[in-house]
C-alpha cells in the first residue's frame, strides 16, 4: 500500500480508538480537527506494524493449514492462491479492529462519568463539572452574564467547550434577574416556578400545547461571568439576614 492510503488507514484506526475511549473521546471533542487528525495518525502508526505483522502471519500459514485440514473450502474460496495484494487490504482492517479492541478493553476497566469529569478538570472545563454536579445533586446554580443578567435554574445540558467560542449551555430557568451595577448583589424581579407546578403543567400541555423545556434558556459560553451552586433555603436564610 502507498500513497494517500499510506496515511488514511493508520489515521482512521486511531481515529476508531479516540472514538471509542472514554477519555480520549471526550478529548478530541475539545480540539480542532488538525489535532485530532495528528493525534490519530500516531496512534495509527504503532498499531499499523503490529496489523501488518498479524496479517503476514496470516497469508503464510493461515491457507495452508485451512488446504490441510478444510480441503472443502478450496470450492469456495481461493485457498493457496489468495493474492498477497490483499495484504494491505486486511491490514487495514485488523488495525482498525486492534484499535477498537485496546480502547474497549480499558473502557471496561474505568467509569465513563468519572473519565469524562477527569478530562474536563484537566482541560479546566470547570462549567461542565458544575453543571455535572448539579445535576447529580439535584441542585440549581446561578449564572450570571456580561450584562449582569442573572439567571437560577436546572441546568439541561452543555456541549463542552472546544476551541470556537460559540458553544451554549442550557437551563430551565427558576427565577431571572439582574446584578446592581455598584454593589453586585443580585435582584430577582421575573420568577418561572409556575412551570414546575403539576396544575400549570397541565395547563402548558393541554391547553398552550407547550412543554416545560420550551422555557429552557440557551446561553452562550462566552457571556458568561460566573457560576455557582445555588441554594434556595440559603438564599433566603441570606436575605432575610437570619444569617447576618
Amino acid at each position: 500500500m502507498g500513497g494517500l492510503e499510506s496515511l488514511l488507514i493508520p489515521a482512521l484506526s486511531g481515529y476508531v480508538y479516540h472514538r471509542t475511549s472514554y477519555k480520549y473521546r471526550s478529548q478530541i471533542n475539545r480540539e480542532s480537527g488538525y489535532h485530532v487528525l495528528f493525534r490519530s495518525a500516531v496512534i495509527g502508526i504503532f498499531s499499523y506494524p503490529v496489523a501488518y505483522l498479524v496479517a503476514w502471519f496470516l497469508f503464510s500459514h493461515l491457507p495452508n493449514y485451512a488446504a490441510t485440514n478444510f480441503p472443502f473450502l478450496a470450492g469456495w474460496i481461493p485457498i493457496g492462491n489468495i493474492p498477497t495484494t490483499y495484504i494491505p487490504f486486511l491490514t487495514g482492517w485488523i488495525s482498525i479492529g486492534l484499535c477498537w479492541s485496546v480502547a474497549s478493553i480499558k473502557n471496561r476497566r474505568s467509569d465513563k462519568e468519572e473519565v469524562e469529569a477527569e478530562v474536563a478538570a484537566e482541560m479546566g472545563d470547570f462549567l461542565s463539572l458544575l453543571m455535572r454536579d448539579c445535576n447529580k445533586r439535584d441542585k440549581m446554580m446561578e449564572i450570571t452574564l456580561k450584562n449582569r443578567k442573572v439567571y437560577v435554574g436546572l441546568p439541561i445540558s452543555s456541549p463542552g467547550p472546544r476551541l470556537s467560542t460559540d458553544q451554549f449551555i442550557r437551563i430551565l430557568p427558576f427565577m431571572s434577574g439582574y446584578r446592581d451595577e455598584e454593589s453586585l448583589e443580585s435582584h430577582f424581579n421575573t420568577y418561572y416556578e409556575w412551570v414546575s407546578e403539576p396544575g400549570d403543567d397541565r395547563y402548558l400541555k393541554n391547553v398552550l400545547d407547550l412543554d416545560a423545556g420550551d422555557f429552557a434558556v440557551t446561553i452562550a459560553r462566552k457571556e458568561i461571568v460566573s457560576a455557582r451552586i445555588f441554594d434556595e433555603e440559603v438564599y433566603v436564610r441570606f436575605i432575610t439576614g437570619e444569617w447576618q
